[in-house]
């Protein structure tokens, strides 16, 4: 994803075990999915963070 980021490309290869999960999940009904990311920690994985751990990163995507 990083890669993909950094290099924008109009097609993606996604490795195809990935692929299947991604279409099993989308059929999933929404409450079972939450339910799913709660118990694994999804739910919360961009929320929960050390700010000072953090520092250096941050400040060196500032400058």
């Amino acid at each position: 994803m990083v890669e993909l980021i950094g290099r924008p490309r109009p097609q993606v290869v996604v490795p195809a075990k990935l692929a299947r999960q991604v279409k099993l999940g989308a059929l999933l009904p929404d409450r079972v999915r939450q339910a799913i990311a709660r118990r694994y920690g999804l739910d919360r994985i961009f929320l929960d963070f050390d700010p000072d751990a953090r520092k250096s990163y941050d400040a060196r995507i500032r400058t």
